[in-house]
């Protein structure tokens, strides 16, 4: 697995990336904002070390009986006069086993969460000066044409070659034994200002990188994970081809919910209907149907209170239709509600056309209507009868 260390340069707009694969330092190289992807895969780590003068380190102990809630509004109370910005405009991180707070815009650190979420990978953020804070605990380093200030309390910070000097000045009066070590040979104007004040102890950038792979825990960390579809992507570092293909099958996840509302919509539309159709059969008077079962009671209810009894239809003068040709009857409709008889005649022969003609009149039945013809003896039409009630 490879491993990252990254710095700013001095003017904040690139990254200085020192590369590790395992704990072999293997190059470095500067990346500016949004290429970082580019060379960084999902299963690195990376580290990112945000120079310390723009971050906040206070010594902050916390009681047994205060909750974090508590213990973050009593450390604001007290420090709001060191702090230059509104507090809300600020991200409050805590160490208990350092006792260390940290305090940080919330401007200035979404650029880069914002930035290094796109990696998919595994990142922190910390101040630069516990870089060094975790190899010698009191210490200064150059990095990237700044000076880089660790103390003993885990608290930093970092200023330029050019203000070296008055700095130096002002924490030799606030620590009187103030003795650090200069991790690097180079700077002579320090060890002219610290005298002998001062341990030398020549060490690489790389080689404090190293240390820090394995020396890093209890450290605040500012960076804040936040899940995206190109997180997931790089995660999984899919090809163009399953990516398409996640997108679809995520497209489709979201879009099949919608879907069944709209068919069970649809489906409980066509019930409504059709019991409505039901309710209209049955009543024509019914325009919509809001309780069914007591709308169907009340149907009910009113047809049993209109219903009268048909009377019965003497058919008797029906029993005699076997003694003609029944294959020239066609059809026969019986209206009881009338009382009437239609008979489709198709090539009955005259003599048994008026033979059944006098047999209805022995049984109190009438000829309605009559529309047969006659056509070379044959009878034809039809016969509408009138039949007797009891």
């Amino acid at each position: 697995m490879k491993q990252y260390c990254l710095h700013l340069t001095n003017n904040l707009s690139e990254f200085r990336v020192y590369e590790f694969a395992g704990e072999s330092y293997t190059t470095n190289f500067k990346v500016g904002f949004g290429d970082l992807a580019k060379h960084i895969q999902a299963d690195a780590k990376v580290f990112l070390f945000l120079p310390s003068n723009l971050i906040h380190a206070f010594v902050a102990v916390r009681r047994e009986d205060e909750s974090l809630q508590q213990f973050e509004a009593r450390f604001i109370a007290e420090h709001d006069d060191l702090i230059i910005n509104n507090v809300s405009d600020n991200d409050f991180f805590f160490s208990e086993d350092k006792n260390l707070a940290v305090v940080v815009s919330k401007n200035f650190l979404e650029q880069f969460n914002s930035e290094l979420n796109q990696l998919g990978c595994s990142v922190a953020i910390h101040a630069e000066h516990h870089l060094q804070h975790q190899y010698a605990a009191e210490s200064i380093l150059s990095i990237e044409d700044r000076l880089v200030f660790a103390f003993a309390d885990g608290t930093g910070f970092s200023c330029s070659h050019a203000n070296a000097e008055q700095y130096l000045n002002v924490l030799q009066e606030e620590k009187e034994n103030y003795t650090p070590t200069l991790l690097t040979a180079k700077e002579k104007q320090l060890q002219q200002i610290l005298d002998d004040k001062s341990t030398v102890e020549p060490t690489t950038l790389e080689a404090l990188h190293m240390h820090f792979f394995n020396n890093n825990a209890n450290i605040p960390n500012l960076f804040t994970f936040a899940l995206s579809a190109k997180t997931i992507f790089k995660k999984l570092n899919f090809s163009i081809f399953e990516r398409a293909l996640s997108l679809v099958i995520l497209a489709s996840l979201l879009f099949l919910p919608y879907a069944n509302i709209a068919l069970l919509q649809n489906y409980e539309q066509q019930y409504k209907t059709a019991t409505l159709e039901i309710f209209k059969s049955l009543n024509p008077d019914t325009r919509r149907v809001i309780n069914a079962k007591l709308q169907m009671d009340q149907i009910i209810k009113t047809s049993s209170e209109t219903v009268q009894v048909s009377p019965q239809i003497n058919l008797s003068a029906l029993n005699y239709l076997d003694n003609i040709d029944l294959n020239t009857i066609k059809r026969s409709k019986v209206n009881f509600a009338e009382s009437i008889v239609e008979l489709d005649l198709d090539g009955l022969s005259a003599i048994k056309y008026t033979f059944f003609l006098k047999l209805i009149d022995r049984f109190d039945a009438t000829i309605v209507e009559d529309r047969t013809q006659k056509l070379d003896g044959k009878i034809s039409g039809t016969l509408i009868l009138g039949l007797s009630n009891d």
